[in-house]
């Protein structure tokens, strides 16, 4: 289950720049690695959070945490449990967190859940074979949910004021480098650089 926020936000004033930010107009620098800066430093999570909501988009985000925190569940009963919440919340037609995927997704995800299920129940001792393909049952839609956010998202946001207003006012600020400070080398895998973050600074993109 996905840990409810603390009762805690970061004022506009106190909002710390890094100057590893300017890297990001370099070339070099591609979407997917904004993508996992932004979520690897909490103040620039909460505006992409609040960019998201304008743009009736925030679900996708916390789509695409929920399905990364479902990969770390420990074993395969906590797996099924974790799609069973992810599918009801974000997954089943109407819901308040619906995401908007192709029908034939929706429907391999529900059919390959109830076929997990049933292997489990029948074979338990393939409980570790069934547990490496559990991890896999939200790929399709984990891509969807990426390719949304770097390909549309990201580029917008970098456009929008509320990003260009934080930077130029941070960058006016003496000392804003902070220990969640973003990397400096577009080289580093940036899936590993997300599953590095403190699990209570995800709080942020929740």
């Amino acid at each position: 289950c996905l840990s409810q926020p603390p009762q805690q936000e970061y004022q506009r004033d106190q909002f710390i720049v890094p100057d590893s930010l300017q890297n990001w107009q370099e070339n070099s620098f591609k979407n997917r690695d904004r993508l996992y800066d932004i979520l690897q430093h909490p103040q620039l999570a909460q505006l992409f959070k609040e960019f998201l909501s304008s743009i009736y988009s925030k679900e996708t985000l916390m789509f695409f945490v929920a399905i990364e925190e479902f990969r770390q569940s420990p074993n395969l009963p906590e797996l099924i449990q974790g799609a069973h919440r992810i599918i009801q919340r974000f997954i089943t037609e109407n819901s308040a967190e619906e995401i908007s995927i192709d029908d034939d997704i929706r429907l391999e995800l529900h059919r390959e859940l109830e076929k997990l299920e049933t292997n489990f129940q029948q074979e338990p001792s393939k409980e570790a074979e069934l547990f490496e393909k559990a991890k896999q049952l939200f790929d399709s839609s984990h891509i969807y949910a990426l390719r949304t956010l770097e390909g549309e998202c990201v580029p917008k946001f970098i456009k929008c004021t509320l990003y260009t207003e934080f930077v130029s006012d941070g960058l006016k600020r003496k000392g804003f480098l902070d220990k969640h400070s973003l990397s400096e080398s577009p080289s580093n895998t940036a899936l590993n650089r997300y599953r590095q973050i403190p699990p209570q600074s995800r709080w942020l993109i929740k």
